[in-house]
């Protein structure tokens, strides 16, 4: 049983909460057991005794009531004990825990400041000048004493409601202060008299904090830090101009940083406002220098954005390695050099001088990570990383404005002999520097070095897309003829092939490819280097098929497919005739390629052929189709290689493809020769789907119904003709009556769902379709009295009708 003593000595704040020893006034330590009763830890212990009574209490009551209960007549058993009621609270003590107190006080704080600062806005002038004193001076010292009272009371977020009350009337108090002139303060400028009262107040704040453990004064501290930094970069601006200013901002920010990195701040919440509000004055000053740098030309700035790197990398050397803070201040400090770098060469060369020595300076940063801990290391390579992809991008628009203006030249107009800039020239909108094709390659070489250093994978990756870029953009920078297309193409291939016999996965491997990608488009402007590109490729791939390890061989053989079905696709138009003619031919190239796959020992080698040859063939239906005199040759020729490649067990499935092909042949034949009947269309293919669907019901009568195995043959074959049924001409209703009686006999006669229902329905349409000529003959009483009398028959008759609809249904069923 707990007793009264042991609740009264959970609430007593004049004893200790471990030894309950009797405390002095204010203490901050127990003189027994040395107990600290100051600080976050001493307040929620406190809100925890006082909790920890009103529960107690709570019990005391509820057993009370329950000995004051009459109990029922029950069985004489031991009684269930009864469920503890809600726990109140003891009387008198502030539920200091709980979200209502604290929105309720902080409400109250809220409404106090906003009535001060309404008061010294509004009713100020009702009152003297020694009246505004001593009404602001009083208050404020009014609103410090209750603060201390309460916390002396252990009513912690009161007071610490209050104390915001007390900074607000503070500040209120220095504002009054130079609108009314007090002491001649006014002849001080606005700036710098808010820099001196920012100060003050801050100083004061940070005191009371320390004297108090409290939250709220000691982040009003860190923002009327971070206001007197502002102001005095204000203060600066007309003396000092930007670069003061910008400076006073960066070291104000950095001030305030550093005591939240090195853990000098006790609450959260400063330590919060001293990260953000740190954070923001030293990007603002760094954007502001950057920025006025920039736009006047000069390199003034440069020693601000210095300093700048430089106190963000004192501050991560002095946040925990490792963390959060100490990554973003690494990463902080390597952009403030690299912009550095970039206004200096700005103010020197303007924008020719800016892309490469930025890219130089990141390259810089990628030799000195190494000197830096692992943990710090990541930071500065990623913000050269993303500068030197900004640096590359005035590279990256060049090679679009290329290959756009390459798309955009008239299709072998141009001659081996010209430039390729002279070429493409009249659709680009300003001609290439001669650095542009360098700096693609210094990026390139740059990407890659901060890749390596990160250890990332595939770090040799941008090496080759940077020569590519720098392949293409030389091509059109430097005006090389396009007769030098092919010869390059020719370097590139054999420098590939060397390097996969040597190092498959090396940088030099990455780089060859992607030159021979480059040298496309400069090829491709003239049939006879276009010829000569591909016959280059087609040869280097047949070599490397030989030479190369075996896990490369499908790749080789793939591309040697791909060649010879371009090379199929070019010719004929480099030697004058069609592309229709050409489409023929690198279909006749598909099927050679597919049908040669099966000699091939290795699967992969086999499907890679396969795969490259199947988008050969689509390409040639495609040019075949320009013509509609060569598409059904065209389908033709893809059917029969269909069939040839169906012959081996392990393609049998491309027979229905070879036959929807062949299908599709005649279909296109048949539209050239300008047939307008659509039975010929139609005919065919439904013969296709019923010979597919006798085969299927043979092979699985149990799981294939005559639905799914004839219904689509005979539907295609029946409905077209049926809706042409009605137009001119005997012979379609007869013949398709005909058809349909047939094909309800064969229902019967094999007792089948699909062919009886279709060919009844084709019958009872195609008769009621044969007497539409005579309806308007007759009367529309005759109509309505046949209607009746059918009525009346089916009325008269409906039981048996129903019966007799039930057994043609369950005889129905039994088909299949």
């Amino acid at each position: 049983m707990i007793d009264a003593s042991a609740i009264e000595a959970l609430t007593d704040p004049g004893r200790c909460p471990d030894c309950a020893a009797g405390l002095p006034s204010g203490p901050s330590r127990c003189p027994r057991c040395g107990l600290p009763l100051q600080g976050d830890a001493a307040v929620q212990v406190w809100e925890l005794s006082l909790r920890a009574a009103a529960a107690l209490t709570a019990r005391r009551d509820a057993l009370a009531v329950l000995r004051r209960a009459v109990p029922a007549p029950v069985a004489p058993s031991a009684p269930a004990p009864a469920a503890p009621s809600a726990p109140a609270p003891a009387a008198g003590a502030e539920r200091s825990g709980r979200g209502v107190q604290r929105l309720l006080v902080g409400l109250g704080a809220l409404l106090l400041a906003v009535a001060a600062v309404i008061f010294a806005v509004v009713s100020w002038d009702l009152v003297g000048v020694g009246g505004r004193g001593l009404i602001l001076a009083g208050a404020t010292a009014a609103v410090v004493a209750v603060t201390e009272l309460a916390r002396a009371r252990r009513l912690p977020v009161t007071a610490e409601a209050l104390s915001a009350v007390a900074v607000v009337l503070a500040v209120l108090d220095g504002w009054a202060a130079y609108r009314v002139g007090l002491a001649g303060v006014d002849a001080v400028g606005g700036a710098r008299y808010a820099l001196t009262v920012s100060v003050l107040l801050a100083v004061l704040s940070l005191s009371w904090a320390r004297l108090r453990p409290a939250v709220v004064p000691e982040a009003a501290a860190v923002l009327l830090g971070a206001a007197a930094v502002v102001s005095a970069a204000v203060d600066l601006q007309p003396s000092a101009g930007g670069t003061g200013s910008a400076l006073a901002l960066a070291a104000g920010g950095t001030a305030l940083l550093a005591p939240a990195l090195r853990g000098a701040l006790r609450s959260g919440a400063a330590r919060v406002a001293a990260l953000g509000a740190g954070s923001l004055l030293w990007g603002q000053g760094v954007l502001m220098v950057t920025v006025g740098g920039f736009v006047d030309g000069t390199a003034g700035p440069v020693a601000v954005l210095a300093v700048a790197a430089v106190l963000a990398a004192g501050l991560a050397a002095l946040a925990p390695r490792g963390g959060l803070a100490s990554t973003v201040a690494a990463g902080s400090s390597t952009g403030a050099v690299l912009l550095a770098a970039a206004v200096a060469a700005f103010a020197l060369g303007g924008f020719d001088l800016l892309v490469p020595a930025t890219i130089a300076a990141c390259a810089l940063v990628a030799v000195v990570a190494w000197l830096v801990p692992a943990p710090l290391r990541r930071a500065p390579l990623a913000v050269a990383a993303a500068a030197t992809g900004l640096a590359a991008l005035p590279s990256c628009y060049a090679l679009l404005a290329a290959l756009t203006a390459t798309a955009d030249a008239t299709a072998w107009s141009a001659t081996p002999g010209q430039g390729y800039a002279d070429v493409i020239a009249p659709t680009l909108d300003a001609g290439l520097p001669w650095s542009r094709p360098l700096e693609a390659l210094l990026a390139g070489a740059v990407l890659a070095l901060l890749a390596r250093t990160a250890r990332l994978p595939l770090a040799g990756l941008p090496l080759p897309l940077g020569a590519a870029v720098a392949a293409v953009l030389g091509l059109a920078a430097w005006n090389l003829p396009l007769a030098a297309a092919p010869v390059l193409t020719a370097a590139a291939a054999a420098a590939l092939v060397a390097a996969l016999v040597a190092r498959p996965r090396s940088a030099t491997a990455y780089a060859a490819g992607a030159a021979l990608v480059a040298t496309g488009p400069a090829a491709a402007l003239t049939p006879g280097t276009t010829v000569a590109a591909l016959a280059v490729v087609l040869a280097a791939a047949l070599v490397a098929a030989r030479v190369v390890a075996a896990t490369l061989r499908p790749h080789a053989l793939a591309v040697a497919t791909a060649a010879a079905g371009a090379l199929a696709l070019t010719t004929p138009p480099a030697a004058g005739t069609t592309a229709a003619v050409a489409g023929l031919g690198a279909l006749l190239v598909a099927t050679l390629a597919a049908v040669a796959a099966r000699a091939l020992a290795a699967q992969p080698e086999r499907l890679a052929v396969e795969a490259a040859a199947a988008a050969v063939a689509l390409a040639g239906l495609a040019a075949a189709g320009t013509q509609a005199a060569y598409l059904s040759p065209a389908l033709a020729l893809a059917a029969a290689g269909l069939g040839a490649v169906a012959v081996r067990a392990d393609r049998r499935n491309l027979a229905w493809p070879a036959l929807g092909a062949a299908l599709l042949a005649v279909e296109s034949r048949l539209a050239y020769a300008g047939v307008q009947a659509v039975e010929p269309y139609t005919l065919p293919v439904a013969a296709a789907l019923l010979a597919a669907g006798v085969l299927a019901r043979h092979r699985a009568p149990q799981t294939v119904g005559s639905w799914l195995a004839y219904g689509p043959g005979l539907l295609l074959g029946f409905v077209p003709s049926l809706a042409l049924v009605g137009g001119s001409g005997a012979a379609r209703p007869v013949v398709l009556a005909l058809a349909a009686f047939a094909t309800l006999v064969v229902g019967l006669q094999r007792k089948l769902q699909a062919p009886l229902l279709v060919g009844a329905g084709v019958l009872a349409v195609d008769a009621v379709a044969q007497l539409a000529p005579y309806a308007p003959a007759v009367p529309r009483w005759a109509v309505l009295g046949l209607l009746g009398v059918a009525l009346l028959l089916l009325g008269a008759t409906y039981e048996r009708r129903v019966a007799q609809l039930r057994t043609a249904a369950r005889a129905l069923a039994t088909f299949g």
